[in-house]
């Protein structure tokens, strides 16, 4: 464990659900959010 690869890929992972949580949450942003995201 503590390997620094996996750190800002579980980052970024987590950045993506946010995002795609928030744009079903707002509606509008569905197909730009995973878009900046990913």
């Amino acid at each position: 464990m503590g390997d620094p690869a996996w750190s800002p890929f579980s980052l970024a992972v987590a950045h993506s659900v946010v995002a795609i949580t928030n744009a079903h949450i707002e509606g509008d942003h569905i197909g730009i959010a995973p878009t900046v995201y990913f």
